[in-house]
């Protein structure tokens, strides 16, 4: 199910071959700091996604993209995200008032944002794409991707019930292409949630020693950040990945 606006769309060409950058965030909780670090190092490149999809904690470092600078996203990773995410406050999920912070601030990537998350009681797919859509609505979108099942409560939108994306598809690539990506960059969290057989061909995924998925603890984090930059690094260095800059030759 799609609910979709994705029409500035950019395509650039190579020689006679119209091309379609997606960016794939995938799901896995405190993982997601793991994401940052590469982000940051793919923001040295000169890469321009012409959109970018998340599930879960991607659909947040997804929307992440678009709010802060790289070098501000990972200080966010380091300070900002609670520690404890389990202790409810009025009410409230305890890192909702994080995410409303998010949403209100300026764009600075106009690239857009699509997030999944997985609509009850069939836990079929629904893919929207937050670009334009008033802040507290896309508040509500975030929460519902990533609103773990007997985790966090489910999040209900014009009276349907949402549960986290990634009980349905943790690293949706498959999506990018239906929505007419011709190149993926994927970059996983270590998700536990199904995954689509079709794969990137430019992906990162966290190293075995990630922390698990409900880890928030800051210590983990730094390392989590330095071990996606590194490996950003290294995928930014090859063919395959230098094919996709703008200026490339």
């Amino acid at each position: 199910m799609f609910d979709l606006s994705i029409t500035s769309t950019k395509y650039f060409s190579k020689g006679e071959m119209l091309m379609t950058l997606g960016l794939v965030l995938g799901g896995g909780g405190a993982r997601g700091a793991f994401q940052a670090g590469a982000l940051a190092a793919l923001a040295t490149s000169q890469l321009q996604p012409d959109f970018v999809l998340g599930t879960s904690i991607g659909a947040i470092n997804a929307l992440g993209t678009t709010k802060l600078p790289a070098a501000e996203l990972v200080q966010w990773w380091l300070t900002k995200v609670p520690r404890n995410m389990f202790f409810r406050r009025n009410g409230e999920v305890p890192y909702a008032s994080l995410l409303r912070d998010l949403v209100a601030r300026p764009t600075i990537h106009a690239w857009p944002v699509l997030i999944l998350t997985a609509a009850l009681p069939t836990m079929r797919q629904h893919v929207v794409t937050l670009t334009g859509k008033p802040e507290e609505v896309q508040l509500q979108w975030l929460l519902a991707s990533s609103a773990i099942p007997r985790v966090y409560p489910k999040v209900t939108i014009a009276a349907t019930h949402y549960v986290d994306g990634g009980m349905v598809n943790d690293l949706p690539v498959d999506v990018a292409r239906d929505l007419g990506a011709t190149q993926i960059i994927s970059i996983g969290a270590g998700g536990l949630g199904p995954k689509p057989e079709m794969t990137a061909r430019l992906h990162l995924d966290v190293p075995k020693w990630a922390p698990n998925i409900l880890d928030f603890r800051q210590k983990p984090r730094p390392r989590l950040l330095q071990a996606g930059w590194q490996m950003a690094e290294k995928m930014m260095k090859t063919p395959e990945f230098k094919a996709l800059l703008p200026n490339r030759t």
